[in-house]
């Protein structure tokens, strides 16, 4: 039961691609599971398995001696690369460039929320206005990602 309730508030917290869930072995070995690539952990009587999208790995449980999420929280978002895409804020929007014309861009607030939505223009670009919304944490979400804002 306590994994099950740790990966519920891992889930949650998946909004940084650095965020992962932590496991500590009696024998000193860490093992970390990026959230975004959605780990799951399962015990069956005293036999631990984590399973991510690329990865697993198989414990007793008695080997494990801790299990954490460890949360980075970025200060500021300048400039995040990511694939081709590349996302940047200025004056007030949000700028992407590198996406595929057509595809949608929704942002959101960190509550749920949906604020806007629009497709990319034929140039792959797309200005997001941000510079009206409070300060706070918002969510573009594309077709093939989500990156977390900070609006201070």
């Amino acid at each position: 039961m306590l994994f099950g309730a740790l990966l519920c508030t891992a889930g949650l917290r998946a909004q940084t691609s650095d965020d992962c869930v932590v496991v500590e072995t009696a024998g000193g070995e860490r093992m970390e599971y990026v959230l975004s690539e959605f780990p799951r952990i399962t015990q069956v009587r005293n036999h631990v398995t984590m399973l991510t999208l690329n990865t697993k790995v198989e414990l007793e449980a008695s080997q494990i001696t801790k299990i954490y999420i460890k949360e980075n929280e970025p200060s500021a978002v300048d400039e995040i690369i990511a694939r081709d895409n590349n996302i940047r804020i200025s004056d007030g929007y949000i700028i992407l460039s590198g996406y595929t014309p057509g595809e949608r861009i929704t942002l959101y607030r960190s509550d749920g929320t949906l604020l806007w939505q629009q497709s990319v223009a034929q140039d792959g670009r797309m200005l997001v206005p941000l510079g009206q919304q409070s300060t706070g944490v918002y969510i573009v979400k594309t077709n093939g990602q989500s990156v977390k804002i900070i609006k201070k």
